[in-house]
């Protein structure tokens, strides 16, 4: 692996996002204006998102909206911002109860 590869644990809890370093509430909500201040926001696609607010509602599937995606967006860059690094190659190492893993499972592995 080269030092730009970056391998990242996440724990997509119903309550809590996990990584090694870094434990979050499950929480996230589109603003509809930028942010006065970029603490816990996401910024994708034009679009800010507030991090680690009031949790998610639980639902049959975590993948059936883009919530849990922006999630790890968010535990990826408080992961690299942690290595000091605004970019890397990033493999997501991620698991799911063997009782979901057909409904459920999602590949993703991106530059970031």
């Amino acid at each position: 692996m080269d030092k730009n590869t970056v391998v990242i644990a996440i724990d997509h809890g119903w309550s809590n996002m996990k990584t090694v370093h870094e434990t979050f509430t499950s929480g996230i909500r589109e603003i509809t204006t930028e942010p006065a201040l970029f603490e816990n926001v996401l910024e994708k696609d034009g679009k800010y998102y507030k991090v680690g607010s009031e949790r998610l509602k639980v639902k049959d599937s975590k993948v059936e909206d883009e919530n849990y995606y922006l999630l790890s967006l968010a535990a990826t860059a408080k992961e690299l911002d942690r290595l000091g690094k605004r970019t890397a190659n990033v493999y997501w190492a991620v698991g799911l109860p063997l009782t979901r893993f057909g409904k459920e499972k999602v590949f993703s592995v991106g530059m970031f």
